[in-house]
């Protein structure tokens, strides 16, 4: 008799508390005991304003809002799928995610004063948080580095977000101004390093329709930056990047290979330009020196030499000399 009690309770003491998660796991109120405990973790970078579902079935969150020193991204509406059994081994499993009625502000970077800049912290995270599908509709884009604001129809990616890194693949973006695929991958656990690719085509009203590719590697002491131009103008851009986490500097190499002049000054319209530039500056000052050559049909062949040095408070043009083939004809400029 006694053993057949001690069976029970051991099996009460097993059983019960299962029994009472899975009850929990089907309310409402355990929903919202595990959000509020999610933005308190956050340090006030999210909010959610409601949300609807259980812990154990999907979930809609309405009015989610994540803001930092980098951007501000806010979501009308959020329904997630999930498997709520990974958080017993400090995973957030989500199946899918879809996203309606998105904006994301970006914030114009900021240095910590006299040109020096801080290597960008991401929010510390109580678990890790892996998104097996991503979709999002209705996505408006804004803010510096964008000259207007792009308006997206669909974001598809896979991702995957903890401690020592964040990670997107898959990414593409659709819309009537964009179009684009990449991946990316942050890695900050000890040496923090970079590799970041993207293909894009970008038509804003008013501007050339521009196409091309773009590379980013590296780590806080050195980024290696490559963009290609494809359209309207073939365009190639090598740059290092180095010491973000001090005083940046950069150097590096542009060459340009047929672009139409007459895109962007009717006069200039039967004129092809090609040439070769190398740049090096800080925060205070960059330096540009290069060739370039004009192809300006009835006008003949035209070719130059120039050194421009800007600051944020000025272009200095030392030096400016063209020459047109064939002639005695010769250009010179100076001045600022």
């Amino acid at each position: 008799m006694k053993r057949r009690l001690l069976a029970i309770s051991i099996a009460l003491l097993v059983i019960g508390p299962i029994a009472v998660a899975g009850v929990l796991l089907h309310t409402e109120t355990a929903l919202r005991w595990v959000l509020a405990a999610v933005q308190q973790q956050s340090g006030g970078t999210l909010h959610i304003a409601t949300a609807t579902g259980t812990l154990s079935g999907p979930i809609t969150l309405h009015d989610v809002t994540l803001k930092n020193a980098a951007f501000t991204l806010r979501i009308e509406r959020l329904d997630v799928e999930w498997h709520p059994l990974a958080l017993l081994v400090n995973r957030l499993d989500l199946r899918k995610v879809q996203a309606q009625h998105l904006s994301l502000n970006l914030v114009a970077a900021r240095g910590t004063g006299h040109g020096h800049f801080a290597w960008p912290t991401p929010p510390r995270l109580p678990f890790t948080v892996v998104i097996r599908e991503l979709h999002a509709d209705d996505m408006q884009l804004a803010g510096p580095p964008l000259p207007q604001p792009i308006r997206l129809t669909r974001l598809d990616a896979g991702v995957r977000l903890d401690n020592r890194a964040w990670q997107v693949s898959r990414l593409t973006l659709n819309g009537e101004q964009v179009q684009a695929r990449g991946h990316a991958n942050w890695q900050f656990s000890r040496d923090e390093t970079l590799d970041a690719a993207l293909h894009w085509d970008l038509n804003l009203p008013g501007q050339p329709q521009l196409a091309g590719d773009a590379q980013l590697q590296g780590n806080a002491q050195l980024l290696k930056l490559g963009m290609t131009l494809t359209a309207p103008a073939q365009l190639r851009l090598d740059a290092d990047i180095r010491t973000l986490s001090d005083t940046p500097s950069w150097q590096g190499t542009l060459r340009l290979q047929h672009a139409h002049a007459g895109r962007y000054l009717a006069a200039l319209r039967d004129t092809t330009l090609q040439g070769t530039a190398r740049f090096s500056g800080t925060p205070a000052a960059t330096s540009l020196n290069g060739s370039v050559q004009a192809q300006a049909g009835a006008d003949g062949d035209w070719r130059g030499q120039f050194a421009l040095r800007y600051t944020p408070a000025q272009l200095e043009v030392q030096q400016l000399e063209l020459a047109r083939a064939a002639s005695d004809t010769r250009f010179r400029l100076h001045g600022r």
